[in-house]
């Protein structure tokens, strides 16, 4: 990732996408030309190479968040309830003592 929090694209799935796109654009071509096993068979190849990139490990985002969203996050919610239960539990402490 880069400091944007983006993700860069590795060349070699770069060059995947592009194998891909020309390939359909092929197919594209061969569908309307009539030649439909040689489509059929160029469009099932491109499906392959499409669901390899959809489950690139490189292209997956975060599978954590940082520490501070987290706090930002769930403080709000978790704050109002804890709160008084921790005071709470001050007070029966005092009171027994």
């Amino acid at each position: 990732m880069d400091e944007n929090g983006n993700v860069e694209i590795p060349p070699s799935v770069h060059l995947k996408y592009n194998l891909v796109k020309s390939m359909l654009l092929e197919a594209s071509s061969l569908h309307s030309a009539h030649s439909y096993s040689a489509y059929h068979s160029l469009s099932t190849l491109a499906g392959a190479l499409v669901t390899e990139l959809e489950f690139e490990h490189r292209l997956m985002p975060m599978l954590h968040f940082p520490t501070e969203h987290k706090i930002a996050v769930l403080a709000p919610i978790w704050a109002p309830l804890v709160l008084p239960v921790l005071l709470g539990g001050v007070r029966e402490l005092r009171r027994y003592r």
